[in-house]
């Protein structure tokens, strides 16, 4: 070659983003561009050592060079290269291809050589940096959580001692009003008295609720197989007996046995079948189905009823604390039953909604162990203006 070409030769491979590398018929290197110098040096003298798994180094006559100087094209093979220069290494990868003379007479090779390490490292680097701050506001979040929580039960326990005491008085006293001195009260009087009682026992009610809706948060889950049907069943037969003078028709699925919490799983039968029975009260004859479907592979259990129903423009009000959509005077009720299904239910993985038309009766589905349970939930304490419950 002619000074001008060979350096018009040069200049071009200095420019490729691809080292190129030229080796003799006996593979010694005859020229590297820059690129490619920090795998196969420079002036003859060969840097790199590589390797096929970043751990044996390659047999001197099995390079991927001295495939190209037997008459092969190397295609994309992976390579990793240490040399003095970067003792950590690198990952490469070659390409090969035979140089002939016009008889067709091996002459040499021509290796391309590209570093995909330097750009694996630094998407590696970011994808770490990013797990690493992921995991640290993971953390964060869950103490401030674990807080909140811890808060949240001290002020539920802390409501509950210092209104306990006056609520009895408030109870006591207006008993014994109404025992020892009803003859001296008109009737005026004795509605006034009717109230504060009523009144007192919704507080206490409210209060019992407060305080099973924390307990849910505070109980350590034990996982076991529990026997749905069974639970549905007791239940029936104890609001039976509680009300021996209702007409009422239960539909109870046999045989739908899960994975959960007995203690949790009793009350989250408790609340739903509950919630179904107080809403039936003013039908002559009660229907109540307890059941299970298959959608999409996932077991969707329900408790469904002939009652009151709400209107679906209210739904999202249904699993709030203190949410009610009937009046307490044709319902009553604290507020937090489906409240308290709800965060059960988060706990043990699944999720709850509701259905229902006005005076056509509510249907309430839920699912269990879709994903890892839940130790938090995100249904509020606040008491806010308006479920079912």
């Amino acid at each position: 070659m002619q000074s001008g070409p060979q350096h018009l030769v040069r200049s071009i491979l200095a420019h490729l983003s691809e080292g190129v590398a030229l080796v003799d018929a006996r593979g010694a290197l005859i020229h590297s561009s820059p690129p490619a110098e920090p795998f196969f040096g420079v002036g003859g003298t060969t840097h790199g050592v590589f390797f096929p798994d970043e751990q044996t180094p390659f047999p001197a006559d099995q390079l991927p060079v001295w495939g190209a100087l037997k008459g092969e094209e190397i295609r994309g093979v992976e390579l990793f290269v240490r040399d003095e220069r970067v003792p950590q290494g690198r990952h490469v990868r070659c390409d090969g291809l035979p140089l002939r003379d016009e008889r067709g007479a091996i002459m040499g090779g021509l290796l391309l050589v590209k570093d995909t390490g330097k750009a694996a490292r630094s998407e590696e680097e970011k994808r770490r940096k990013l797990n690493e701050e992921v995991e640290r506001r993971i953390v964060e979040r869950t103490a401030q959580l674990e807080a909140s929580n811890r808060e949240l039960e001290a002020f539920a326990y802390s409501v509950a001692h210092d209104l306990r005491a006056p609520l009895r008085a408030i109870t006591s006293f207006s008993d014994a009003l109404r025992e020892d001195c009803a003859d001296r009260l008109d009737e005026m009087g004795l509605d006034y008295l009717k109230r504060i009682h009523g009144g007192a026992q919704r507080m206490s009610a409210l209060i019992d609720g407060i305080l099973a809706l924390s307990k849910v948060n505070r109980t350590t889950l034990v996982a076991s197989q529990c026997d749905l049907s069974a639970l549905a069943r007791a239940v029936s037969e104890q609001l039976r007996a509680q009300h021996p003078d209702r007409q009422a028709r239960f539909t109870l699925q046999a045989g739908l046995v899960d994975q959960g919490d007995p203690q949790l799983l009793r009350s989250l039968v408790e609340n739903l079948l509950g919630n179904a029975w107080k809403f039936t009260r003013k039908r002559p004859l009660a229907e109540i189905e307890f059941g299970a479907t298959q959608t999409q592979g996932v077991r969707t259990y329900f408790v469904k009823d002939n009652g009151a129903g709400f209107e679906m423009e209210y739904k999202h009000k249904l699993f709030g604390v203190f949410q009610r959509l009937h009046a307490q005077s044709e319902f009553e009720g604290s507020g937090v039953g489906l409240a308290t299904a709800h965060r059960i239910i988060r706990r043990h993985g699944g999720r709850i909604w509701g259905e229902g038309q006005p005076d056509q009766g509510a249907c309430f589905f839920f699912t269990l162990n879709e994903l890892p349970p839940s130790v938090v939930s995100t249904a509020p304490l606040e008491p806010r203006p308006g479920g079912e419950g």
